[in-house]
This record gives structure tokens, C-alpha cells and sequence, in this order.
């Protein structure tokens, strides 16, 4: 199991309590960037991230969105390889909304560039349409897209276009989409949304 550099195998939840509930916010959000870190060479996975998240509540500690969209980031590192899916930040994402929170920008780029993973992988676990779907909540919530955001969706589109016409006629629709899609992608690039 992963360990994060600084602590020894002991329990996490076993560390003095500290009263200001942002430091150890703000170190559990470390550690899970190291667990991505970790992950995105083979040495973490996501079961190490729910393990400090189990220790984030263990600590007292509401997870703050920062902390899921941390968890997120190991996700998104453990889906470039294969070793998480769509399925695994969208349970993610289903914390956050059980904690009353709501997925933010960040949260969104880290699900498209899942989604992204899974499109490139061989056989696919993420489609152009799943791409499309987030893109879409985050106008939906009134988020802007960032130029991140943008780009994260559009490597959605780039993983998925060497598949599209190995597809059947049932899928021809995904070309009247994928137009439009381009059209919404490029009318914002002239509107200047970032």
C-alpha cells in the first residue's frame, strides 16, 4: 500500500489532531497529490486514495471539494493506464454530491480527462458522448469552460476519432454530433470563453 513520503505505516488517523481543520485539510490534499503522483507511475491506485480519504474522516475532517477533487487527480493518473475508468470518478463524483458539495471546474477537467483515458484505451470505457455529456453540465451549472477544459474534451473527441469510422450505420449519428460539438467548441474559441 502506498505511504506517503513523511509518514511510516501506522494509521494515519492515529496523528495528533490538529484544531484548524484547514492544515490537515490542506495535508491530506498533499498526500493525495502525492498518491496521484504515485499512481501515475504504477506505484498507487485509487484503493490508496479512499484509504486517506477513510483517514480524512477518521481525522474528524469534513472532505472539502478540494480533497475529492484530489482523489480525482488519482483517478485521472490511474486511467491512463487502465487502472481506473469513468465508472471510478463517477463514483467519485457521487461523494461530492452525497456531501452537498457541487463539482466545479476542476472537477469537471479531471472527469474529461478520465473520460479522455478511456477513450484511447483498447477497447474503449469512454466514448465521445460521455465527453459531451460533461462538457455539457458544466454549461448547464453556469461554469465557463476553461481553455483546460476545452482542450480535455477535445483529446475526448482525438482518442475517439480513429474508432468512429469502424463503426456500423447506427453510429453515423455521431458525425451530425461531432460537427456541432466542433461548432460549439470553435463559437466559444470566437467568443473568447477561455
Amino acid at each position: 500500500h502506498f505511504i506517503p513520503s513523511g509518514h511510516d505505516s501506522e494509521d494515519l488517523s492515529n496523528e495528533p489532531h490538529t484544531s484548524n481543520s484547514s492544515t490537515l485539510e490542506d495535508k491530506y490534499v498533499a498526500m493525495l497529490e502525492e498518491c496521484a503522483r504515485a499512481s501515475a507511475n504504477g506505484t498507487a491506485d485509487l484503493t490508496d486514495g479512499y484509504e486517506l480519504l477513510d483517514a480524512v474522516r477518521a481525522d474528524g475532517v469534513r472532505p472539502s471539494l478540494r480533497i475529492y477533487n484530489a482523489l480525482l487527480l488519482v483517478c485521472e493518473e490511474a486511467s491512463r493506464s487502465g487502472r481506473a475508468s469513468k465508472a471510478d470518478g463517477e463514483r467519485i463524483v457521487e461523494l461530492i454530491l452525497d456531501d452537498n458539495l457541487r463539482p466545479d471546474r476542476d472537477s469537471h477537467l479531471r472527469m474529461l480527462n478520465i473520460i479522455a483515458h478511456g477513450a484511447n484505451q483498447t477497447p474503449p470505457t469512454a466514448f465521445l458522448t460521455d465527453g459531451f455529456t460533461w462538457f455539457a453540465s458544466l454549461r448547464r451549472n453556469r461554469m465557463r469552460p476553461t481553455k483546460a477544459v476545452c482542450d480535455a474534451f477535445m483529446r475526448v473527441y482525438d482518442n475517439q476519432w480513429p474508432i468512429v469510422p469502424e463503426r456500423n450505420e447506427m453510429v453515423a449519428g455521431w458525425y451530425f454530433m461531432t460537427d456541432a460539438q466542433e461548432r460549439f467548441y470553435q463559437g466559444n474559441v470566437q467568443l473568447g470563453i477561455p
